[in-house]
């Protein structure tokens, strides 16, 4: 009989072994005094420590300071008083590995009594799994967030670009009409409100139908091409705006600026253009490539728009031409 008791007892022992070493918490066992008394597989696994090392030694071996020195006093402090801290709570705690690592876990604590005596097991999770899982949740969000970003670029890019297609001349590269149409009425809307001047000058090349008859349509391009060279050449500060107004006619917007520095500047556009000395067989004013230049100038008051400085320019423009083509004319639109 007492070989039967003794052969259950051992089958037990087995099975409770079986258990414990199959779980996937590692499983430590200590006593009222923190020594460890059942240190299952996971746990050595997870420690680095086999249980031969830790059985018989303090719990706080497998703690980081200060957790390993405050160990023993909150177990005497639990023994003393009742106040529970950690006992059947679930806590992320700091743990130490053999190496000296320390590293995230999961604790649950449960208090048991054998003969009167208590005896804490600790269930435990190892968190650094969660933590690299974690980590590379945040990594993966990171690098998303950087080709979202990388997009968001490309498209503002793109679009920036496809703006500047819409308000560039494909053939000479400078300003279109319609940017030259926004540029004019914020331009004069601005030059109200600081009470400047604001100068613009219309230009057409003479005789342009004559030279596409003589030259041909690619080389009237060419021109097209080489008389907006002089307008970018002449105009640079960044607020000047050269543009194709349309066909071979030509706008300047020249803000903060009054007539005489507009016939200034716009005598320069035209001597650049004369020493190209693009041929002109074809012309009726010169044996070169000219133009005819109209400038008005205002100080805008209220209600004055870009059509009454564009309708002043105009008509300067064709007095130029009336008068002989290859020259300047002017109008100051507060006289």
């Amino acid at each position: 009989m007492d070989k039967d008791i003794q052969s259950h007892d051992i089958d037990a022992r087995a099975r409770l072994n079986a258990v414990l070493n199959t779980s996937i918490y590692a499983i430590v066992c200590i006593n009222s005094r923190g020594i460890i008394d059942l240190f299952n597989l996971a746990a050595e696994k997870m420690f680095g420590y086999s249980a031969d090392e830790v059985i018989g030694k303090n719990i706080n071996v497998l703690m980081p300071e200060p957790y390993a020195t405050e160990h023993d006093q909150y177990i005497a402090r639990y023994e003393t008083t009742g106040e529970k801290k950690i006992i059947g709570t679930m806590r992320e705690i700091i743990a130490k590995h053999k190496s000296g690592e320390v590293f995230p876990i999961e604790l649950e604590v449960n208090e048991t009594k054998i003969n009167g005596q208590s005896m804490y097991t600790g269930f435990i999770r190892d968190l650094r799994r969660k933590a690299r899982s974690e980590l590379q949740a945040e990594q993966f969000q990171n690098y998303l967030k950087q080709i979202v970003e990388a997009r968001t670029r490309d498209l503002t890019e793109a679009n920036k670009k496809l703006e500047e297609l819409v308000r560039i001349d494909g053939l000479t590269n400078i300003a279109n009409r319609r940017c030259f149409d926004e540029v004019l009425e914020n331009e004069i809307r601005r030059t109200y409100r600081n009470n400047s001047a604001i100068s613009l000058i219309m230009c057409d090349i003479d005789h342009f139908k004559q030279y596409n008859d003589h030259y041909g349509h690619v080389g009237g391009d060419q021109c097209l091409q080489k008389v907006a060279a002089c307008f970018k050449e002449t105009f640079k500060r960044s607020t000047d705006l050269p543009a194709r107004y349309g066909g071979e006619e030509f706008a300047v917007i020249l803000p903060e600026t009054p007539l005489e520095g507009a016939r200034v500047v716009a005598g320069k556009l035209g001597q650049r253009l004369d020493d190209l000395q693009l041929p002109h067989a074809n012309s009726n004013t010169a044996d070169h490539v000219t133009l005819s230049i109209g400038i008005a100038a205002a100080i805008p008051t209220q209600g004055f728009t870009g059509r009454e400085l564009i309708k002043m320019a105009d008509k300067a423009l064709y007095e130029a031409k009336a008068k002989g083509r290859n020259r300047i004319e002017v109008i100051n639109c507060n006289s």
